[in-house]
């Protein structure tokens, strides 16, 4: 992607704020093919910083066993859902092939994670 942000001369965008390790996007708004990409703040799975609420945060830190890995996957479930509605929201309306191509490959491998997640929740 910063391959694209240099070719796009956008390049030292910074991260996106309270971002998780390798989840670094910047901003969207300039970048071509990721205009019809809107925020995630209100995305399935993710506050307004683009994490899990501080009341998630914290239900987790205190739970134990089978109810921390409940919640964890739970939590992840929801994370990975939103993450599927912003690659369907590229592949819908970016205008950027191999950003429109990552979005698709995102969404299977997603999606793919979320079948596991509720198959391990079944397990618990």
């Amino acid at each position: 992607m910063r391959g694209w942000l240099t070719q796009w001369g956008v390049a030292g965008a910074p991260p996106m704020p309270g971002g998780m390790p390798g989840h670094d996007m910047p901003g969207n708004g300039d970048m071509p093919g990721m205009s019809g990409m809107p925020g995630h703040g209100n995305m399935p799975g993710m506050s307004g910083d683009g994490m899990m609420s501080p009341a998630d945060m914290t239900a987790l830190q205190n739970a134990q066993g089978a109810e921390a890995s409940r919640l964890f996957l739970t939590q992840m479930i929801e994370h990975h859902q939103g993450a599927i509605s912003m690659a369907q929201s590229e592949i819908d309306n970016g205008e950027y092939g191999p950003a429109i191509e990552m979005a698709r490959q995102i969404s299977s491998s997603q999606q793919e994670e979320i079948t596991s997640m509720e198959q391990l929740l079944k397990s618990l």
